[in-house]
């Protein structure tokens, strides 16, 4: 006799799921590479974290908040996420497209560098020296901002920006992200955190493997 299977668990119960994952806001945080020395011209053997921010279209006729990044062409949002020297996300913020780098960049590190208080440099490309970040890091953190400027025209591999852009490539590898699908920023922000904690398992399976 066939056994009815069970029932998927109520949907209110999944969103609950999500936001407490949100409210954490480290989930996909590797305690043992946080803080890891980097080296480079500007690291210099210095804690360091890469910030960086890249806007994504949403999906047409769906709701929540979104803006227009003239820079990009891109009407939507715009991610933006701090990560360490292994590439890991230490912290992600969602926000309308037409939000600055450097507005977004001093919402999402306040919380990182209050819970890693090791960083000693922040690592962002030329965006990112406006509007006073500079001068709020030194005042509140003590942290210093290299900022990475562009040469040349066309494409070109800015040195330790790398980092940061290699995990946005990573996250444009999971389907769920490869749009902006949800109605609330802060949903699209906790799948991006379920996305590093795969990440974590995987590097952690391989691990044990070794």
């Amino acid at each position: 006799m066939a056994t009815t299977p069970p029932r998927p668990p109520p949907v209110e119960d999944c969103l609950l799921s999500l936001s407490a994952v949100g409210k954490a806001g480290c989930a996909g945080a590797d305690t043992r590479y946080t803080g890891q020395k980097g080296a480079g011209a500007g690291g210099q053997g210095r804690a360091q974290a890469s910030c960086g921010g890249q806007s994504e279209r949403t999906v047409h006729r769906k709701g929540g908040a979104r803006g227009y990044d003239g820079g990009k062409k891109i009407k939507g949002r715009k991610r933006h996420i701090v990560v360490d020297s292994q590439g890991s996300v230490l912290g992600v913020w969602v926000s309308p497209a037409d939000v600055s780098d450097a507005r977004g960049a001093r919402v999402v590190l306040e919380s990182v560098l209050r819970r890693y208080p090791s960083a000693q440099i922040v690592i962002a490309d030329g965006a990112y020296d406006k509007e006073g970040l500079l001068e709020w890091l030194l005042g509140e953190f003590c942290v210093a901002l290299d900022c990475v400027f562009r040469e040349g025209q066309g494409f070109v591999v800015l040195p330790r920006r790398w980092l940061v852009e290699r995990s946005f490539a990573w996250l444009l590898g999971c389907r769920r992200l490869s749009r902006c699908y949800d109605g609330l920023c802060e949903v699209e922000a906790c799948w991006i955190e379920w996305a590093c904690v795969r990440w974590l398992v995987r590097r952690l399976a391989r691990e044990e493997k070794c």
